[in-house]
């Protein structure tokens, strides 16, 4: 048995700000034909989908009417879940009402919701799903769990990218020990693995580059192959397998560099000001500063100073 792993489409018709060619949009259902060749060549025997195959809950009519047309020639089975970007409002109860939602009642993906089922033809492989939303552990037997899905944002380090703690590799061995675990959410492509407990993670991370920060980034898929040890346990062969360079957008950082020139230019300018003014917050001091300007009578100055107690 052969598995494609994927997850973070972030499927959208809405142009991203750093990305500069005019084929961005064709260019998602490009790759996802990519896709769907690579698992007729490699004879990929079902697709694992962590989450996030929209950018947004609710898409164009346009958007999902494409996504549907890609979906519908691909020959192999995707079996999905939901991420935070599919859910209205990032509420799993809400998904029927989403753009994911109209997919999976076209039949185009199929979403168990919580539920285990088996992608083994000639053994039992059973996949445990795990939408976003989902805090704390299904209350599930885990023994004789083989692979969960998950969409949760899990680092190697523990840390979100701003520094936040976020769950790692770590924890989420404790929740599902003894398991492939493939995870979505972090956009950043990874392999983890503990031999002690027998657990891997694959993380492939976003299948397009969108945002000028990940210029660096080369999307992937990853091609699994579990092979029986026993019952239920399998020892994982992991290959990955990269978009090509002709499917990813275009990105430029030219609006970054303006901001950061706009900003360094209002630093200048600010601490100019100190050079040039004295500024004083005190209200009499600023008064009789105006008063001595030789413009205010005697008379009135002297009944402002009375009245500001100067005797």
């Amino acid at each position: 048995m052969k598995i494609l792993a994927t997850s973070d489409w972030h499927l959208t018709d809405k142009k991203s700000v750093a990305v500069s060619d005019d084929s961005w949009y064709e260019k998602q259902f490009a790759a996802l034909q990519w896709m769907n060749s690579l698992c007729e060549d490699k004879n990929i025997d079902v697709i694992l989908l962590a989450g996030d195959i929209f950018d947004k809950a609710k898409q164009s009519n346009r958007l999902v009417r494409d996504t549907i047309t890609a979906l519908n020639r691909f020959t192999t089975p995707i079996y999905s879940i939901s991420g935070n970007h599919d859910q209205p409002a990032h509420n799993y109860k809400a998904l029927k009402e989403s753009s994911y939602g109209v997919l999976c009642a076209a039949g185009v993906i199929e979403d168990k919701g919580d539920t285990v089922f088996n992608i083994g033809s000639h053994s039992s492989c059973l996949v445990l799903p795990y939408p976003f939303g989902h805090s704390t552990p299904a209350d599930t037997a885990l023994s004789d769990i083989s692979i969960v899905l998950v969409h949760r944002y899990i680092d190697p380090t523990g840390q979100f990218p701003g520094g936040s703690p976020c769950l790692s590799c770590q924890e989420i061995k404790e929740w599902f020990p003894g398991t492939l675990i493939i995870a979505g959410d972090n956009h950043t492509p990874f392999t983890w693995s503990d031999e002690k407990s027998s657990t891997t993670i694959i993380n492939p991370g976003s299948l397009f580059r969108y945002r000028a920060n990940q210029i660096d980034h080369r999307p992937l898929v990853y091609i699994v192959e579990p092979r029986s040890i026993s019952a239920h346990e399998f020892f994982y062969t992991i290959t990955p397998e990269y978009v090509p360079e002709e499917y990813l957008y275009t990105l430029d950082r030219s609006h970054l560099e303006k901001k950061e020139e706009k900003e360094k230019r209002g630093i200048v300018f600010i601490e100019s000001l100190g050079n040039i003014f004295e500024c004083d917050l005190s209200f009499s001091d600023n008064l009789s500063k105006l008063m001595r300007g030789g413009e205010v009578s005697v008379k009135v100055r002297s009944k402002v100073n009375s009245a500001l107690g100067d005797k």
